[in-house]
């Protein structure tokens, strides 16, 4: 199997939550899991996700891929590693949004990020995500007037822009 269908496989399977079905196969085979005061008595195997070992295997072998959780904006997968302070700045600029009641622009970041960096990047995807976070913000701060605004009709310092600008 070459390496690429590998990791397809892969990708699949943990879009179709492989970590769950084995969570719940296990809580089939061993009921009294669930409970603890029964868990305690029995002592029943202890469930290790398949999940949480692959993405130890792939920070273990330093891999360009770690698995990325699901979310409300995308399924599990596979994603590119990235430099750390880069991912902490996404983090921190998606909460920053959503604490800032700018829930759309959020959503736009986090769908933005899993479309840049998934398995298979879909770069025109994540840019036009990227544009209607920022035009989220934007409209607000500088066009908030006019419902159907957009980026390139944000007015800056009274002047009404067609192009991009710096703030």
């Amino acid at each position: 199997m070459s390496a690429g269908l590998l990791l397809d496989v892969v990708d699949c399977l943990l879009y179709l939550d492989v970590g769950e079905v084995a969570h719940h196969k296990y809580l089939v085979k061993h009921p009294n899991a669930a409970s603890p005061l029964a868990a305690m008595l029995s002592k029943p195997a202890k469930f290790v996700n398949p999940v949480d070992i692959l993405d130890a295997l792939l920070g273990d072998a330093a891999s360009a891929y770690q698995v990325r959780e699901a979310d409300d904006v995308s399924h599990a997968g596979l994603e590119q590693v990235v430099d750390a302070t880069v991912a902490e700045s996404a983090v921190m600029a998606m909460q920053q949004a959503e604490s800032s009641g700018r829930d759309d622009a959020s959503f736009y970041l986090r769908s933005s990020w899993a479309k840049a960096y998934a398995l298979h990047p879909d770069a025109s995807g994540a840019y036009v995500d990227a544009v209607r976070a920022v035009e989220d913000v934007a409209i607000l701060l500088y066009a908030s007037a006019n419902p159907r605004a957009t980026l390139g009709s944000v007015t800056v310092n009274g002047t009404t822009t067609g192009r991009p600008t710096r703030w």
